[in-house]
């Protein structure tokens, strides 16, 4: 009961707060040409150019984007409406009116909420729809610092060539330092990860650019860098370290697990439909525990990417590793080459081929990687 009263009060002070906060006057004023300038830059800072705006918005024709005064004649309040349903950014953003790009939206104390709105995104082996970014180089539920975070959905809406463009949701104003956000988030992956077996990104950005994301004034994706796969991950603070050499803030499982139970998620329908991942297993996996069957999990999209340098290989066995990693990897569409940071990429890639290719000398010697265990593709 004290828990309902503390929300809703919550809740009338947020809503009090809203209405009497002066609205802020946009940094532009409102003119037909601001409104041009968003409508471009609203695709361009999706990852769409120019160019290739017809493309994702056919009711809009390159000759319309000749000029602002052709795009200006097409933007009726029914074509900005459409346009921003389609990456979810508010209207009163794209005519000018203020500065706030997202809608409000929060999960914070309703964890339920979470998983709902996670079930309306439409997931796929590479979507990585739940995110996290943050101005902290390294979360400390020890340190009292101010470690602010936010929570980023992420949903395909299209395709171009080899790129998918993506819109997405903010759930912003959590606090790593603050109990109840790093238990509620802390309990929200734990159930995602071991149900979709996605990692969580962890994004690291600017401290001047979070907090302009933070208020929602900020597209996130020309700062969303990195490999996919980022080190650490939000799954990593979930980990127990019997299981896994990276586990962070394990001390604090027993009161997540606890969070779990008091708020009756463990039984809770966590996603309608996700693509599955496909995964090569082996006898040796039945003595695993839940834990290194999740570690396993969390490495199975490189691993997969790993599985077919090797079937590219095959087919090109006059090629050098690293020629025949270099030429894979330059064939992923982008997505997929974010799964592994550019740096090193073709290495890894090129390390896999060496290892298929010794296979049975690494068998022998009891040091076969867990991603060839139960993948012989000369044979299958």
């Amino acid at each position: 009961m004290m828990k309902l009263f503390n929300w809703l009060t919550n809740q009338f002070y947020f809503v009090i707060y809203k209405i009497r906060e002066p609205k802020p006057k946009p940094l532009e004023p409102a003119t037909p040409q601001l409104v041009a300038k968003r409508f471009r830059q609203l695709f361009i800072q999706h990852g769409v150019e120019e160019t290739r705006i017809p493309r994702v918005f056919p009711k809009v024709s390159l000759e319309d984007l000749q000029s602002d005064s052709l795009l200006i004649k097409k933007l009726t309040p029914e074509l900005i409406n459409e346009v921003a349903d389609l990456f979810k950014v508010r209207s009163e953003w794209l005519e000018g009116v203020d500065d706030t790009v997202y809608y409000f939206q929060s999960c914070y104390k309703r964890p339920k909420k979470f998983f709902e709105f996670l079930k309306t995104i439409q997931l796929d082996e590479v979507g990585f729809p739940f995110r996290v970014i943050t101005p902290v180089e390294k979360f400390d539920y020890k340190d009292s610092k101010d470690q602010p975070f936010s929570i980023l959905f992420v949903e395909k809406i299209a395709e171009l060539g080899d790129e998918d463009i993506h819109r997405y949701y903010l759930d912003t104003g959590w606090a790593w330092d603050d109990w109840l956000c790093r238990i509620q988030l802390k309990a929200m992956a734990l159930l995602y990860w071991r149900h979709v077996k996605h990692p969580i990104t962890l994004y690291k950005v600017p401290r001047d650019i979070y907090f302009e994301i933070q208020d929602r004034q900020k597209i996130p994706y020309p700062y969303l860098t990195g490999a996919l796969i980022s080190n650490p991950s939000i799954e990593d603070y979930i980990c127990d370290p019997k299981n896994s050499v990276v586990a962070k803030e394990f001390e604090e499982l027993p009161e997540v697990l606890k969070y779990i139970d008091e708020h009756q998620l463990k039984d809770l329908s966590i996603i309608n439909s996700v693509a599955a991942i496909t995964e090569y297993e082996s006898h040796d996996d039945e003595g695993l525990s839940l834990q290194q069957k999740a570690s396993r999990a969390r490495h199975e999209p490189i691993n997969q990417l790993k599985r077919e340098c090797v079937h590219f290989w095959l087919s090109n066995q006059k090629l050098s590793n690293s020629e025949a990693a270099r030429r894979f990897y330059q064939s992923l569409i982008a997505e997929r080459k974010r799964l592994l940071a550019e740096s090193n990429a073709e290495k890894t890639l090129s390390v896999a081929i060496s290892e298929f290719r010794r296979k049975d000398v690494l068998a022998q010697k009891n040091k076969l990687p867990n991603w060839l265990l139960g993948f012989n593709p000369e044979i299958s």
